[in-house]
């Protein structure tokens, strides 16, 4: 964009100007300045200041998308994943670009075709791997404009701007204008004096469900998509085919099969194999529509109830959630049991499926949100016990239990084996220093939610899991909940002091025949007031008390009266000192 210009001169060349100049160009006696050609524009490469642009990022996985996203935002571009290109023309015009990932299985082509007719001015970019070079072609000869082979590089981004760039001159020589909405103002001739504001207070406050689920913008988006999903399978798509309406409502792929049932059940054609378009719309528009991730999930999952969840949705989501974990852990039915009893346990700190679960549960859970990370085999909060090597050491430790080896899920069982019994386990505890038996009793008398308790004191692999979870991690909120059931002896919603003693004093007599010496039951149950402040210290504390103490309090009240290994917590250090050498040390 810079010219230079030689003219005669008398004198030599000022210093400055002489230093920026080539050493071939010094040496000549001649007058050099630079010019500046108006004709010229500056290179594709450079972004004018505060100019951004939007991209449409189609059948990206949750790893790619989010690489791509980061990679575009250097070349000033933001970027919207979508799996499927259902939009009207309106939807796509403030997209500046769209940016297809081809894959094995895709209709790239049929995507591409679906772009241009939506909109013929949006340029579209295709992206793959070198196998997948074929298919790019087809979609360039089908309207796309760049292929670019992946993985993609910081060049690639400034090539995606160029693409844009590009466009919007060939739009403004054709005398096109695309609406600009949310771009920054020309900038003006003259100078402007703006008065700045804090951003504190310029920022706008922003609503919670902007662009999000169930939000008006989304909404009108949602709605065309879902009628153009039953458009293409004839206006009735059965409950096989159901993943795409639920995935395009932002619910997890595995509620499929109680998005179903709901809606059938609300329009009255719980006995059709396929549901209409119109069914579907109807229970859209009176249920979902101004919901968010959260609140449609729970709505799908109340079934015929009115305010809580049934027991068999949460049942229905483990099926769904067995196939990323069969290969590790099987795919008998005490796999799917287990998995929903720790998605309750993960919920609500309990096992059973015949305790309410309430909307508050699943929106301090985030089970939506939760359940879609797990999908894509990002395991955390209440889905962090689904983490594969997890389930597999549940199984590890369900087979430690038994007095001798036996296969997992026998087609045959030999003498009901798929069971662990009370003396099983108490001496799998013994063996590792965790429950006292009295708490393995407890356990067995209050948290047996999946197995036969006819007289028979046997624990089957979800009620298992629960325990184990409780146990190698108690310093949860759930494994608070879980344990503190097991605490309250007589039922009062308190943690009373006669509670308290019933396993401390077993835990003191336990210890003395091994040489160890406890302080007093007293001092404990005053250090445990201390701790829970509670507001009744005759009753005792509540669980809201003991759920407000930090991790390492509640790790302390529950191994000091559960477990036999508290790491020492516990332990008359002098008493304990006397009675291993039989000398008394407060007389020395």
């Amino acid at each position: 964009t810079r010219g230079i210009e030689l003219t005669a001169c008398t004198q030599g060349l000022p210093p400055r100007t002489g230093n920026a100049l080539p050493p071939a160009l010094r040496k000549r006696a001649e007058g050099i300045r630079w010019l500046t050609r108006p004709d010229e524009t500056a290179g594709e490469t450079e972004n004018p200041k505060g100019q951004r642009y939007e991209a449409l990022l189609l059948n990206f996985g949750p790893g790619d998308y989010y690489k791509t996203k980061a990679l575009l935002e250097k070349g000033s571009v933001c970027s919207t994943g979508v799996s499927d290109i259902l939009y009207e023309k309106d939807g796509l015009d403030k997209y500046d670009v769209a940016i297809i990932q081809l894959s094995k299985g895709f209709a790239g082509e049929r995507a591409v075709a679906e772009i241009v007719a939506l909109n013929k001015d949006i340029p579209i970019v295709v992206v793959g791997t070198d196998a997948l070079v074929e298919q790019g072609s087809a979609c360039m000869r089908r309207g796309a404009t760049r292929f670019l082979t992946e993985p993609l590089r910081d060049r690639d981004a400034v090539t995606i701007r160029n693409v844009i760039q590009q466009s919007a001159r060939t739009r403004a020589s054709n005398g096109l204008r695309r609406p600009e909405q949310g771009r920054p103002p020309p900038k003006a001739t003259h100078r402007i004096t703006v008065l700045k504001v804090p951003a504190t207070k310029r920022q706008r406050p922003r609503s919670p469900q902007q662009g999000g689920v169930g939000s008006p913008i989304r909404n009108r988006m949602e709605r065309s998509a879902l009628e153009k999903l039953f458009a293409r399978s004839s206006g009735a798509v059965d409950e096989a085919h159901f993943t795409p309406m639920t995935t395009l409502c932002g619910l997890p792929g595995c509620a499929a099969p109680l998005l179903f049932r709901s809606c059938a059940l609300h329009s009255g054609e719980s006995t059709s194999e396929a549901l209409t378009s119109a069914a579907f719309i109807k229970f859209w528009d009176e249920r979902l529509q101004l919901r968010d991730g959260e609140g449609r999930l729970f709505e799908v999952m109340l079934g015929s109830s009115k305010r809580f969840v049934s027991p068999a949705a949460v049942v229905s989501l483990a099926q769904g959630l067995m196939k990323n974990l069969k290969n590790r852990v099987g795919e008998a039915p005490e796999v799917k049991e287990t998995i929903a009893a720790c998605l309750l346990y993960g919920i609500r700190g309990s096992g059973s499926a015949k305790q309410p679960v309430t909307e508050k549960n699943l929106r301090e859970a985030r089970l939506c949100a939760r359940l879609l990370a797990a999908e894509s085999g990002v395991y955390e909060g209440v889905t962090a016990f689904l983490r594969p090597d997890r389930m597999s050491n549940i199984k590890s430790m369900f087979l430690a239990c038994h007095a001798s080896t036996f296969t997992m899920f026998p087609a045959t069982a030999k003498h009901g084996k798929d069971e662990v019994d009370y003396h099983e386990l108490v001496s799998f505890c013994k063996e590792r220093a965790l429950l006292l038996p009295r708490a393995v009793e407890a356990l067995f008398e209050r948290q047996m939610h999946w197995s036969n308790t006819s007289g028979l004191k046997t624990m089957r692999l979800p009620d298992f899991a629960c325990c184990w979870l409780a146990m190698s991690d108690v310093k949860t909120v759930s494994a608070a909940e879980f344990w503190f059931s097991v605490l309250d002896e007589d039922m009062d919603g308190h943690l009373s002091a006669s509670d308290a003693a019933h396993f401390y004093l077993e835990k003191s007599r336990l210890l003395c025949h091994d040489g160890l010496v406890l302080a007093d039951f007293w001092s404990i149950w005053t250090c445990i007031l201390d701790l829970c402040q509670p507001k009744d210290k005759v009753r005792g504390p509540t669980f809201a008390e003991v759920k407000a103490l930090s991790e390492k309090n509640r790790t302390f009240l529950i191994q000091s009266l559960l477990f036999k290994e508290d790491d020492n917590a516990v332990i008359n250090i002098r008493r304990t000192m006397e009675l291993v050498s039989g000398v008394d040390i407060g007389a020395m």
